[in-house]
């Protein structure tokens, strides 16, 4: 090729001498003295020195940036472990606190406990079990909630089951949070953390599901992302399509419904006065109790053998009617008779009744208070 480019820098060849042979370097004595020639030589020159300077500056260029396209995504994968090491101490970890749904008798509740160090924020409790095929699963929902850092689910959720037509939205939910799950797993709760961060944990497992740094190839870091968990949160946490024209009630009303009702019975369970209490307004009374029972065994001439003195049956009168204040609370419900039973109140207002009942002054009495006869029965 060197020898190609000579020649053809050195143009025409001059006819040689008969019987020698012709190179491309037989110049005439015109060549030598014409500059271009030489000028056409230098730059043949310059351009095959030139060369491999050009070709080491490509693979250099070539090389450096397929070092730092590699180098810009090491850098982002390491942005991202460094974000998520930031994160990771603030990120909360839930526990189930309540028996798995296949053993609970009776309305079946979500009881969480949040042990770790960040609040979980938009939690959807989800739960499967499993049916004889062909039937489906069938799935459950909880109301969405959410759980401090270092706390735990203040008031229980009510879980109701997705069985009704206008449940088509979260019935989809609740079958995308049991994406990449095997059957036996029956309870998941979804939530988020402080920093968006989506968080998957399920019952049985220690660790849950969510963003984490490791060395996994992209690939596989895609597909974790694209896991169907984490997606289509939005707009079925609670709602549903337009009610039916049955007018039957939505599973998130319904739960409402059996919380209010629970809520209710606490708060007037909660209202019923204490038995102890009342045994302590017994014992204020101790001494009434007393002089009455004194009435009733006094002699003059023997039991029912005299009438009642005004003051004496005005005694009789004041505790008998606190007595059958007590035995109406009871009957009422708004007193717990085993409870009331168990600080001996009942026995001394059945011992009241008895004695009144076996004398005649005060048998008359008796017929105003048809609640303390019913405590004793």
């Amino acid at each position: 090729m060197l020898l190609f480019l000579l020649a053809q820098a050195a143009g025409p060849v001059t006819a040689s001498a008969p019987g020698s042979i012709a190179t491309p370097f037989q110049v005439s004595v015109t060549q030598l003295h014409d500059d271009s020639f030489f000028v056409k030589v230098t730059a043949v020159a310059t351009v095959l020195t030139a060369l491999p300077a050009f070709a080491a500056v490509f693979i250099s260029w070539f090389w450096n940036k397929q070092m730092f396209e590699e180098s810009r995504a090491s850098n982002a994968q390491t942005r991202r472990d460094v974000q998520l090491d930031r994160e990771s101490g603030w990120k909360p970890h839930l526990a189930f606190d309540h028996p798995p749904i296949a053993d609970a008798a009776g309305q079946p509740v979500v009881g969480v406990t949040n042990i770790g160090k960040g609040p979980a924020l938009q939690c959807r409790y989800v739960a499967r079990l499993s049916t004889t095929p062909p039937t489906p699963p069938r799935y459950f929902r909880a109301p969405r909630f959410a759980v401090g850092a270092e706390s735990e689910l203040r008031q229980p959720r009510f879980v109701e089951e997705l069985n009704k037509p206008e449940d088509a939205d979260s019935l989809k939910l609740a079958k995308r949070a049991f994406d990449q799950l095997p059957s036996d797993v029956t309870e998941v709760i979804l939530c988020s953390d402080a920093f968006g961060n989506r968080w998957r944990f399920v019952r049985g497992r220690a660790l849950p599901d969510g963003p984490e740094k490791d060395g996994s190839s992209p690939a596989a870091r895609s597909a974790r992302a694209a896991a169907l968990w984490s997606q289509g949160w939005e707009g079925t946490g609670q709602s549903r399509t337009a009610q039916p024209p049955t007018g039957k009630p939505r599973w998130i009303n319904d739960v409402r419904d059996k919380e209010r009702r629970a809520a209710e019975e606490a708060l007037s369970r909660n209202r019923r006065p204490d038995a102890w209490a009342v045994y302590r307004e017994y014992q204020a009374r101790f001494d009434d109790f007393g002089r009455v029972r004194g009435i009733l065994k006094s002699a003059a001439g023997g039991p029912g053998t005299a009438s009642l003195a005004p003051p004496e049956e005005n005694l009789i009168r004041v505790f008998g009617n606190w007595a059958e204040t007590v035995a109406v609370r009871v009957e009422r419900g708004d007193l717990d008779r085993n409870a009331l039973a168990d600080t001996g109140l009942i026995e001394h207002l059945i011992t009241f009744r008895s004695e009144l009942s076996a004398d005649a002054r005060a048998v008359a009495i008796l017929k105003d208070w048809p609640y303390l006869a019913a405590l004793h029965g």
